[in-house]
């Protein structure tokens, strides 16, 4: 691969890219940052030769450059470890830090976001993407059966890059044992939970066919949209997937669901008086704590509800009864205010995600009629 050694001309742009960067590099020059990235890069020889590995080129370029420890891009933040907390979070050989992971026995961790993820190289390639690529792992979620990768870039200096020029990063979802290793994007993972659930169902829903009628609607609906944009399937709904698997293989209501939150193509519906929203990775999880533990899912909200304060307002939560409690079919798309106290006040609004799609096509008002009682 080609080595790209000039890391200044780069961060010449990112430091007049904005006044926030301006601030930083102030901070940078009038702080010890050059001393700091000078003594990390005297410390090199020595890690590689105790960790008994060879580091990226351009990783090891980067230091060199002395031109920044650490930067704000769109998805990714990111700084650079000092030899000191290389030393306490890698675990690789013979060494074991202080802040290790076991789950991350030979992967070499170099820094990190500003919360809990961290960034790490693949120096043994054991997830067979080379070992100039760079990768994410967030530590929060460490302990599952499958380790779950992030791959962000195939090298440190696109890595960099895109930071600089506040690109998407364009990743992947990597599953990961000792045991058993498979690669899954995000988009095979939803496929694999579909095609699960219809070995264990049987004669289950065609989901791609579920998608073609969907896609027939949106050209309907976009002439009606003029903020309409996409999220897509994104971090929230994978972890809280991941950590309800078992009860995702074994529901094929879910699969056809989260099949289709993968694949359209925009995430805001409108009608009369309510916009749907899929949920984000900062809100599933917490919206769906309470209702999960009744076996419901929610998967939306009405995005007016998602503009309010949560102390000023209730959430108008969309959601679907996998286990059919409420006797409509386990595709049924129900809506009900986070404020409400019973199933019983929940709305039943479609047979399923198709008709809920049609009803916005056709600009149809929503049902907000209680259901009254559980059947």
């Amino acid at each position: 691969m080609e080595i790209r050694e000039e890391f200044s001309p780069l961060f010449e742009k990112y430091y007049s890219r904005d006044e926030e960067a301006k601030k930083e590099y102030e901070e940078f020059v009038n702080g010890n940052g050059k001393a700091y990235l000078q003594k990390l890069f005297d410390s090199i020889p020595a890690i590689e030769k105790d960790f008994s590995l060879l580091l990226p080129q351009d990783y090891k370029n980067f230091v060199e450059a002395k031109v920044a420890w650490s930067l704000y891009g769109k998805e990714n933040e990111f700084r650079t470890y000092d030899e000191k907390e290389i030393y306490e979070f890698n675990y690789i050989g013979h060494h074991k830090g202080k802040s290790s992971l076991e789950e991350m026995h030979d992967y070499f961790i170099f820094g990190q976001d500003y919360g809990e993820c961290s960034y790490f190289f693949d120096p043994f390639n054991k997830l067979g993407y080379g070992i100039d690529a760079v990768w994410k792992i967030n530590r929060g979620f460490v302990g599952n059966k499958n380790i779950w990768f992030d791959l962000i870039s195939e090298n440190f200096y696109d890595f960099i890059e895109s930071c600089v020029n506040k690109k998407d990063s364009d990743s992947n979802y990597v599953f990961y044992s000792e045991s058993d290793s498979c690669d899954f994007t995000t988009n095979d993972y939803v496929t694999y939970l579909a095609n699960e659930c219809k070995k264990n169902i049987g004669n289950a829903k065609n989901t791609k066919i579920e998608l073609e009628k969907i896609k027939n609607f949106l050209p309907i609906i976009n002439t009606k949209m003029e903020d309409s944009y996409y999220e897509g399937f994104n971090d929230g709904h994978f972890i809280f997937i991941k950590e309800n698997e078992d009860v995702f293989l074994k529901n094929i209501a879910l699969a056809n669901l989260l099949y289709v939150i993968i694949n359209i193509n925009f995430i805001i519906l409108d009608s009369k008086k309510m916009r749907f929203l899929f949920l984000t990775s900062s809100v599933l999880k917490k919206r769906n704590s309470s209702l999960w533990k009744k076996k419901m899912f929610v998967f939306a909200c009405n995005e007016h509800s998602f503009l309010s304060p949560d102390d000023i307002l209730a959430w108008d939560l969309f959601f679907i009864d996998p286990t059919d409690k409420l006797g409509n079919g386990a595709d049924a798309i129900y809506l009900i205010s986070e404020k409400s106290k019973k199933l019983e006040e929940a709305c039943y609004v479609a047979k399923d995600i198709v008709d809920l799609f049609r009803i916005f096509a056709e600009g149809e008002e929503l049902n907000t009629t209680p259901i009254g009682k559980i059947k």
